[in-house]
């Protein structure tokens, strides 16, 4: 008999289909690594700039308890030591991101830098100092190329600029924390506990307690998504998992550093992280020299500490958000609304930052709001930043792309500059002791960084002529890889069921 319905393929049912939605549970699990991860990356901005507020103490030779007095080359080298760690072995965890567990990757890398930090605390000499912040380097790469990938296969593109944002806020806010927390543990150690030398140890020892309690979080509740899960194109039966091969790894280097979005979007961030981290290490204790030197002392270096901490945290919250937002504003119009806002804040933080390093010298205090400016206007990058890495490029191989922007972005970045400024610094004082010749010296090696900030903007210019066509490559990549593994599973179910078929013809003829 005839009937007007569709009959059934018996295949149908073998092959997978993409889920329609993600279950309630699910997404509070994934709010909840969220957090997870934002809380670790308070800690890793916190840990990171702890020492640059420790300065005085440890550049003193009674109170570092190291027998000798430090250069500012030496004090700079310490967080270059940091950075160039960091980048460097932000690749090997890049590469094994992209083809192994996630979680346990960053818990082993959080054990590791928590525990350099403590034993960092109780350095009898520089040099094993400066050895455990080189192992602090090798502890946070295993996180920060990993975390922002977790981030992009928890969320949808529609949510993932605004999840991103909320990741990427912490990082003022920690390095401001980092700052205040150091200020606060040295002031503790001497007003409350009596210490007279060593007092920037404490500082050291904040952070690594919370470290450890974050390696149980992340191994035991955060959750692994599947890779590429969030994508439109995202399937069940396909797997987004990088080959663990070198060819594979060979061709995933080349198709990200051929990618001219990446590139000019790092070329730009590279600046930002320059710019950063030679404000980070020595914007608090020029604003100490210039107070000792031209305005009676009237701010010692903890309350400069502070008050650089305060302003650069309201900055860069306020900041992050506002580019945030502003870039998904300007995404309805536009496709190029990262590049967009990126190369807005670089081009506009640049002069104001050159303000604010001259009229320091006549108004200290006019110069806190300036550098709130600042950061706000730096901050504008993080988030639209990292969003442009995870939509250029394609799922299995972000963890690889995040690992060669960080080395990129660090070796010429924040890796250099807080060692260029400091160099310059000694350079041009010519070993004068006098505050003055200090101070002076620290404001026009600092100048550098506002022609850096200004060529990071243009990097992003750069950039946003190729944003459009390499995310369209990305997003037909996504497609395509599904539909080949589509039909590849549909052959492999179809063969199966001809064999099955036959297996049983077979057994009934005999």
């Amino acid at each position: 008999a005839s009937t007007d319905e569709e009959i059934p393929d018996p295949t149908d049912e073998l092959i997978k289909k993409p889920p329609s939605s993600t279950p309630s549970r699910g997404r509070v699990r994934d709010c909840a690594t969220l957090a997870i991860l934002i809380f670790i990356n308070l800690l890793n901005y916190t840990d990171r700039w702890t020492l640059a507020a420790t300065i005085t103490n440890l550049e003193n030779a009674t109170t570092n308890e190291f027998g000798h007095s430090l250069s500012d080359f030496e004090t700079g080298f310490l967080t270059t030591s940091f950075i160039l760690s960091f980048m460097i072995f932000s690749i090997p965890f890049g590469v094994l991101g992209d083809r192994y567990k996630r979680t346990w990757l960053m818990g082993f890398g959080l054990f590791i830098w928590s525990g350099a930090t403590l034993a960092a605390s109780f350095a009898p000499t520089y040099w094993f100092l400066l050895l455990m912040r080189t192992l602090v380097g090798i502890g946070e790469a295993s996180y920060a190329t990993i975390a922002p990938t977790l981030i992009a296969d928890m969320f949808p593109p529609r949510l993932r600029l605004r999840m991103l944002s909320l990741f990427y806020i912490v990082i003022p806010f920690g390095t401001a924390s980092g700052f205040i927390v150091a200020a606060g543990a040295q002031m503790f150690a001497e007003h409350v506990l009596m210490v007279t030398t060593g007092q920037w140890r404490w500082a050291l020892r904040v952070t690594p307690p919370f470290g450890f309690i974050a390696v149980l979080l992340i191994i035991f509740v955060a959750r692994e998504p599947a890779r590429g899960r969030s994508e439109e194109t995202f399937d069940t039966s396909v797997s987004f998992k990088a080959k663990s091969n070198w060819k594979s790894v060979l061709k995933d280097i080349v198709y990200v550093m051929t990618n001219p979005s990446f590139l000019f979007s790092t070329f730009g961030f590279t600046g930002v992280a320059f710019a950063t981290g030679a404000l980070a290490q020595w914007a608090p204790h020029y604003t100490f020299l210039l107070s000792d030197a031209y305005f009676d002392s009237i701010l010692s270096e903890n309350t400069c500490s502070i008050l650089f901490g305060v302003a650069s945290g309201i900055g860069g919250l306020t900041g992050t958000l506002f580019g945030s937002e502003m870039s998904k504003f300007l995404s309805k119009y536009t496709g190029r609304a990262d590049m967009y806002v990126c190369a807005l804040g670089m081009l506009l933080s640049g002069p104001i930052l050159y303000i604010t390093l001259t009229i320091a010298v006549y108004s200290i205090w006019s110069g806190f709001p300036l550098v709130l400016l600042c950061v706000f206007l730096i901050s504008f990058n993080w988030a639209p930043n990292a969003n442009i890495l995870l939509y250029v490029i394609v799922p299995q191989r972000r963890s690889t792309a995040e690992a060669f922007q960080i080395l990129i972005s660090h070796m010429l970045g924040d890796a250099a500059s807080p060692t260029i400024v400091g160099a310059i610094s000694d350079w041009l004082r010519g070993g004068s002791v006098s505050t003055i010749d200090r101070a002076n010296a620290l404001q026009t090696s600092l100048y550098t960084t506002c022609f850096i900030a200004c060529i990071s903007g243009f990097f992003y210019l750069l950039g946003s002529l190729y944003v459009i066509q390499d995310r369209k490559a990305a997003d037909v990549s996504n497609a395509e890889k599904v539909r080949k593994e589509r039909e590849d599973e549909n052959d492999r179910n179809l063969l199966s069921i001809h064999r099955d078929l036959h297996n049983t013809h077979s057994s009934n003829e005999h």
